[in-house]
């Protein structure tokens, strides 16, 4: 929301945001007095230098009613009484409708010269503000709320210095307020808002300052580059010269210290008036700190308190042997307790004061630095808070614990070439339980630093991404809860790691091109006896046209393929393999040099399998869509059903036609088909089917195909192949009976008879020796006789 700021506030935002914070000016309302007639203001100046009843100061304080925002009836004339240059107070209001309105106190000279502003509402208006003064960062959402008080079903009007802002439906009140935010204000969004129900008169409405500091939060100076010194106890960071403006009752560099009851001012000089203290006034400081009430007091009339009172306070802490903890106190009550008013007693009386207090709105927080603890000091330690409005003290138990410490060394369970499994859960000395286990480990005899690994105090630890072939000393370090729960470290003891060079060599066995950014890759390794020495495999691809490499791990030492996704189509590759154990790589296999097709057409549409015999599976499809070109071939893949091998891939080389017929399969088996097209490279995979053959016939040596437009024109040529070799065979066996009987014919008139005789001896009487030439004589030699 974007508005500008009516020329007759320029002065009043120029002395309100333009000058150093350190002016020491203070403007008091007492709520306390309801009765206009009594009711009065005062402005002190605290200046450094400023004399006692004399003009030292400079030009004198002004505090008048500026009713150029909300305008009231005129009435008489306010009177104005001072008290020197360093005080003034006005009177003499005589209605509540002249308390209504904005209030302003200008003090210094020169470019200190500061206005210091108070809004006071009616408080028997329709609507009250929750809080009067916010004091807002640059950039943050600042949130305006209206409590109703009087309620009146008519919308709300929220004005900004005077000019319409913005309405709310009376409907749209939360919990009975009327919020208005303001998301990524600005400093010209400063000013005085309203909130006001419609056609009500404007002494009823909430009236609001708000604030938006120069910078973001914690930042100050030009460009706000320079970093806030830290504002304690609500103290506000000046965004001009980075000082801290702090609340009534705190000064301080840091407002880290506290004033005594009833003072206020930079350096604690002022006492608030009369016998009641600070109670009911509000203090209004320099921009960018606003208005709150006294320390010690809150409300809305600044006059709620109580006697001092302990708050939340733990029964029962534990802290480890050796640490220094910060133990809390926190306190509320009037007067509001301070740092010096809290203390804490240890178990031999010894008390502590702290060293530092944290003021809310709502209590005071006294911080203890305990010094190192030891053993003796576990017992009963007491809290007190102790004002002019009375004391309280809590008692609760400190428990001091002594850390763990291994007694022996981590156990080694297993060890590879790169990791090492441990177990590091041992016995130990001191106080449990175990919150932590640190394994600290590096290799043997090295000054580098320890590296380390926390784990579940249940479990083992696997030391990861060692060297091959290196000693580790390994130690443990257990830890309980809490700061300084580490123990000591245990015994050191030496693991080493193992890594054999792998020196198989891969042989690429081939490859297929699954599409036109798919390839299959399958290898092979020497056999060799005893295990393999290896982790995985490594697949490069080099790509020579634009000289990138690829690399693919297979991580498991028993895969023999791989599929590779994700290449270029048309693209010329050199491929290799290797075996690695560890990092380190074994000898590549020879290279292999693979041409990827480029783009292939969409996939086959509609693919269906139907089972004909018990060997045979028919396939049938439509052809692709959008088609780049004509279809050079159809490629079937061939696989059964959850089997572990390769599959089968048959080529359909007639792309004219939509089915074909796959033979030699195995009976009573569920195979899984899918195919693809070819136009100068192969395309997308179709949708995956599944059929089984039937019947229980006999175990086929593979499936092959023939397509349904040439089945009638092999079976033609299968009988005439048939008949040919029947008629041939008919032929042969008649030829070779007639040739039988012409030898046995001639054989019988060819007869010869030899006689054999030496001159000494002889064979017998008329012995001889038949020798029979014919083929009968073969054929049948129990029937041959010699004659």
């Amino acid at each position: 929301m974007v508005w500008r700021v009516p020329p007759f506030l320029l002065p009043i935002l120029f002395l309100a945001s333009h000058v150093g914070a350190a002016v020491d000016l203070t403007l008091l309302a007492n709520l306390r007095l309801t009765d206009p007639q009594r009711f009065f203001l005062t402005c002190v100046s605290g200046e450094a230098g400023a004399g006692r009843g004399s003009d030292a100061w400079g030009p004198p304080l002004l505090l008048e009613k500026d009713d150029r925002i909300v305008r009231t009836p005129p009435g008489p004339p306010l009177r104005l009484a001072r008290n020197g240059s360093h005080q003034v107070t006005l009177r003499g209001f005589s209605k509540p409708s002249d308390l209504v309105g904005v209030f302003s106190c200008v003090g210094g000279a020169g470019a200190r010269r500061t206005r210091v502003i108070y809004v006071h509402n009616s408080p028997g208006a329709h609507l009250l503000p929750d809080k009067v003064t916010h004091t807002v960062n640059k950039g943050d959402t600042a949130v305006l709320s209206a409590r109703v008080h009087k309620e009146k079903q008519t919308d709300v009007i929220w004005k900004s210095n005077g000019s319409y802002f913005y309405t709310l439906d009376w409907h749209e009140a939360q919990d009975g307020r009327f919020l208005l935010q303001l998301p990524n204000v600005q400093p010209p969004s400063s000013g005085i808002y309203s909130a006001t129900y419609l056609e009500a008169s404007p002494l009823g409405s909430a009236f609001f300052r708000l604030i938006v500091r120069g910078c973001g939060a914690g930042r100050w100076g030009p460009g706000c580059t320079k970093e806030c010194p830290g504002c304690l106890h609500g103290g506000v960071c000046h965004d001009h010269d980075g000082e801290c403006v702090c609340p009534p009752g705190f000064t301080g560099t840091r407002c880290e210290q506290a004033c005594r009851e009833g003072r206020f001012g930079q350096s604690c000089q002022e006492q608030c008036p009369g016998i009641s203290g600070c109670r009911g006034l509000t203090f209004c400081l320099p921009d960018p700190y606003g208005c709150s009430c006294g320390s010690g007091w809150r409300g809305s009339q600044c006059q709620e308190d109580r006697i001092p009172q302990i708050l939340n306070m733990a029964s029962e802490l534990e802290f480890n042997l050796e640490t220094m903890p910060r133990i809390n106190c926190a306190a509320a009550g009037n007067p509001f307790p301070v740092r010096g008013s809290i203390e804490l007693r240890k178990p031999d009386g010894t008390v502590l004061l702290s060293t530092k207090a944290i003021v809310e709105p709502e209590k005071t927080t006294a911080e203890f630095e305990v010094p190192r603890l030891v053993l003796a000091d576990s017992g009963f330690w007491e809290c007190r808070v102790s004002t002019s409005g009375g004391q309280d003290s809590r008692r609760f138990k400190v428990n001091v614990k002594v850390p763990p410490v291994p007694l022996a060394a981590p156990r080694l369970l297993t060890k590879q070439s790169r990791q090492l499994v441990v177990s590091p859960l041992v016995s130990f000395s001191g106080d449990g339980p175990i919150s932590t286990v640190r394994l600290h480990y590096r290799p043997q005899d090295s000054t580098m630093d320890w590296s380390t690994i926390v784990v579940d105090p249940s479990e083992n630890v696997t030391l990861m991404n060692l060297r091959p072939k290196t000693g580790y000393s390994v130690r443990v370090q257990l830890s309980r809860p809490g700061e300084g729960g580490e123990g000591a470290w245990g015994p050191p003891t030496l693991m080493t790691t193992d890594c054999p060079e792998p020196l198989l060599q891969p042989w690429l066995e081939g490859w297929h091109v699954e599409g036109t950014d798919r390839l299959r890759v399958s290898w092979s390794l020497p056999l060799v006896p005893g295990p393999l020495v290896g982790d995985g495999f490594l697949l490069r691809l080099w790509d020579g046209t634009r000289g990138q490499e690829r690399r693919e791990n297979v991580s498991s030492p028993q895969a023999r393929t791989a599929l590779l996704t994700g290449l270029t189509p048309g693209t010329h590759y050199q491929l290799d393999v290797q075996l690695y154990h560890c990092t380190l790589l074994g000898p590549a296999s020879p290279p292999a040099h693979v041409l990827l097709p480029p783009s292939g057409p969409p996939a086959p549409r509609h693919l269906h399998a139907q089972a004909l015999s018990d060997s045979e599976i028919q396939l049938t499809w439509k052809h692709p869509e959008a088609l780049p070109g004509p279809i050079s071939k159809y490629v079937v893949e061939v696989q059964v059903a959850g089997g572990a091998g390769d599959p089968l891939w048959i080529d359909v080389d007639r792309p004219e036609e939509t089915s074909t017929i796959i033979r030699g399969l195995n009976a009573s088996t569920r195979y899984l088909f899918r195919m693809r097209a070819s136009i100068q490279g192969l395309g997308d995979w179709s949708n995956t089917v599944e059929e089984s053959t039937l019947g229980n016939g006999l175990q086929a040596e593979g499936p092959v195909q023939e397509s349904r437009a040439a089945e009638e024109g092999l079976d033609q040529q299968l009988i005439l192949a048939v008949v040919g070799s029947v008629s041939a065979t008919c032929l042969t066996i008649l030829a070779a009976l007639l040739t039988l009987v012409c030898i046995r014919r001639s054989c019988l008139h060819r007869r010869r008879t030899f006689t054999y005789q030496s001159g000494s001896a002889f064979l017998g009487s008329g012995a001889s020796l038949c020798l029979h030439t014919s083929l009968a004589d073969v054929l049948s030699p129990a029937v041959a006789t010699c004659q």
